[in-house]
């Protein structure tokens, strides 16, 4: 794949199994109009819909936080939704989260969530590698 200039070891801090608290969005950060889910504000990225609970969310959780402190001063965003916070809850539903952790792209010159899927439709992998490839499609990285 290639170095993305990102450890794969954990650090003091960025290595927590946790997502970091401020790229965690709400209900208030979303708009849902026709049926549709937009983030407020627009701009290009991805959405990790996680529980807290969840092994594989604890596992993604490190590289996401990379990725986002990387990426923090361009318009490509790395945002986390709390699946289990009720504050969420029409989001999570509009979108038919139902496993986790779940990455949602974010159409730049819309702002709606969409699948985030590979050039070939394949959905894309959850893991630092998969999110390289995906990164690299759409020449972010």
């Amino acid at each position: 794949m290639g170095n993305t200039g990102l450890n794969t070891k954990k650090q003091n801090g960025s290595g927590s199994s946790k997502f970091v608290e401020d790229i965690h969005k709400t209900d208030t950060d979303f708009q849902l109009r026709n049926g549709r889910v937009y983030l407020k504000g627009g701009s290009g990225g991805f959405v990790a819909f996680y529980a807290p609970w969840c092994h594989f969310c604890t596992e993604l959780a490190p590289s996401w936080n990379e990725y986002s402190q990387k990426l923090n001063s361009t318009s490509f965003k790395f945002l986390a939704v709390d699946c289990t916070q009720t504050e969420c809850n029409k989001t999570v539903s509009a979108l038919n989260i139902r496993g986790y952790p779940t990455i949602k792209y974010i159409e730049p010159s819309t702002g709606e969530i969409v699948a985030a899927e590979y050039r070939d439709g394949s959905p894309i992998q959850r893991s630092k590698e998969g999110i390289a490839k995906f990164l690299k499609e759409k020449k972010v990285l």
